[in-house]
């Protein structure tokens, strides 16, 4: 059973981060903004609670999350790039697999870490 868990929580992260992905460069309003809060708000408000409740509910290894989070969002950013857009080249897509990563490193790690410190609240707790 906790095998069970564990696997149906990394591929709910692979999921959050190939969403998160294709949703940032499908939604106009979020990609039409310029600057560094059109990746940190949509990432924030969606971003931090999905992490977090993976953090509290993975079981063992909830660390192990931002892995499969991380290949998500790659394997969203590919999948947008190569097959979604056919009027626009996007020829450094890779770029921009990595720019996503980096950006979103904070609130992933945060929301991790976050939830990893619950987590060891509620087990001191009687």
């Amino acid at each position: 059973m906790r095998v069970e868990g564990q696997f149906v929580s990394k591929m709910v992260a692979l999921l959050v981060g190939v969403a998160y992905a294709v949703a940032w460069y499908r939604i106009p309003s979020v990609a039409a903004e310029r600057g560094w809060l059109s990746i940190y708000w949509p990432a924030i408000c969606l971003l931090f609670p999905a992490m977090l409740l993976l953090a509290l509910y993975s079981g063992s290894a909830p660390w192990l999350n931002l892995v499969y989070f991380f290949a998500g969002s790659a394997i969203g950013v590919s999948v947008d790039a190569l097959l979604l857009h056919s009027k626009v080249s996007r020829i450094a897509w890779s770029f921009e697999v990595i720019s996503l990563c980096v950006f979103l490193t904070p609130v992933a790690v945060s929301a991790t870490a976050i939830g990893c410190w619950i987590n060891r609240k509620r087990q001191k707790a009687p």
